[in-house]
């Protein structure tokens, strides 16, 4: 029988630093149950050496694209899509890194053995901090995850993430991100409306960089607070509130649970969500190219 055939697409925005491991990382994949067939990087704009350095990792299945003029995230997906030829769409962050030779052939796994699966999110791991700053993101990270983990036995807008989730062909080709949207909640919301299912793939795990300072971390704090609302444009409003709803109880649960574990970073957190909340959420603006935040840019780790 003929293997399934998998596109990993790579929107790439100035990200000298990771994205040769990241490649190199993706070449070592033992892919058991199908064919990488393509690895698609386009740089969005870059001004550093994004794509001299994606260049120089030989490989005939990678194609690397250097889009001169910054289009913005979505618009980067959109084109990685009408590209793509696999019967399934990887698509990845440029600055995480999968862990073991596995990552692809986890995420991969549910949409070949169910043709109803439409979408799997991955397991993100925060790397090793450096700062305190950092450190207590990191520990916030752990906290929500698990938190999400726990609504609605794991099928739940907040386990897709945009760091990696995979798509059946099914649904990929459905999909046109809206430029001033969270493309993450898009394909989860798309997913279900289409009625295809949502799987989050434990195994399936990349490590990312939280932010390092304050001023990286509110930009993200932004996109996701305001993004929220935006779905509302494309779904009905009380659709949207449903995936994002869940039980303040197991909010307090899980919050006390690793106030023991970590009170110091914890506590840290809770006094920077307030601050954002209360300071740092600023007008809805320049919705398709977002600030990137530096310190997320930091090498992961290099093999």
């Amino acid at each position: 029988m003929k293997k399934a055939t998998i596109t990993i697409g790579i929107p790439a925005y100035n990200e000298e630093l990771n994205i040769k491991f990241l490649l190199k990382s993706l070449l070592k994949q033992k892919v058991e149950s199908a064919d990488i067939s393509e690895i698609i990087v386009i740089s969005d704009g870059s001004t550093d050496r994004t794509v001299e350095i994606a260049s120089s990792v030989r490989d005939e299945r990678i194609k690397v694209i250097d889009q001169k003029a910054r289009m913005g995230g979505r618009a980067v997906q959109n084109e990685i899509i009408k590209r793509a030829k696999g019967d399934i769409l990887v698509m990845l962050d440029a600055d995480v890194i999968p862990v073991g030779s596995n990552f692809v052939d986890e995420i991969i796994k549910p949409i070949l053995h169910d043709k109803d699966v439409g979408l799997v999110g991955a397991n993100i791991v925060s790397a090793k901090p450096d700062t305190f700053v950092e450190k207590v993101i990191s520990a916030s990270h752990e906290l929500k995850w698990a938190l999400y983990k726990r609504i609605n036995n794991r099928d739940n807008i907040y386990l897709c993430h945009g760091r990696a989730r995979a798509f059946s062909r099914g649904l990929y080709r459905k999909i046109n991100w809206p430029q001033n949207a969270p493309e993450d909640a898009y394909s989860y919301l798309l997913c279900k409306k289409k009625g295809f299912k949502f799987i989050y793939a434990s195994k399936a795990k990349v490590i990312f960089r939280s932010p390092a300072n304050l001023a990286d971390h509110f930009k993200q704090s932004n996109r996701f607070v305001k993004g929220k609302k935006e779905m509302e444009k494309y779904f009905p409003a009380s659709f949207v509130k449903k995936q994002y709803r869940y039980s303040k109880l197991l909010l307090a649960q899980t919050v006390t649970e690793y106030l023991l574990k970590n009170p110091v970073a914890i506590i840290g957190y809770i006094a920077i969500t307030v601050y954002v909340r209360i300071f740092g959420i600023k007008d809805w603006v320049n919705h398709a190219k977002w600030d990137i935040s530096p310190s997320t840019k930091k090498i992961i780790y290099e093999k």
